[in-house]
């Protein structure tokens, strides 16, 4: 599994949308970006899960989660479990290295 950790621009994109409004209309043109870029380089499958934050009413940002599924939804499963599969592991060598002290 590829991963890029970039401190300062998840700080700056950790910031909350400010209504539920424009998270709406920011994801929806994402995932629309997605589908193009998916026919542009022919990918076939592609599932993506985000998590995000909005500004509640009440002036506290709370967080949701959305995904998503483009080709055949028979692979959507396979490609979730895959994709634990592999966090999970990543995860585990890790802590493993910690223990060790490597």
């Amino acid at each position: 599994m590829s991963s890029k950790q970039d401190v300062k621009n998840y700080h700056e994109l950790s910031k909350p949308f400010e209504s539920e409004e424009q998270a709406n209309e920011k994801l929806n043109a994402f995932f629309d970006e997605i589908y193009e870029l998916r026919k542009k380089y022919k990918v076939p499958d592609v599932l993506i899960t985000i998590k995000a934050d909005v500004m509640g009413e009440e002036g506290s940002a709370s967080s949701f989660f959305s995904s998503h599924s483009y080709g055949a939804a028979a692979n959507a499963l396979s490609m979730a479990a895959y994709t634990y599969g592999v966090i999970d592991k990543t995860a585990k060598d890790a802590i493993g290295k910690l223990l060790a002290g490597k």
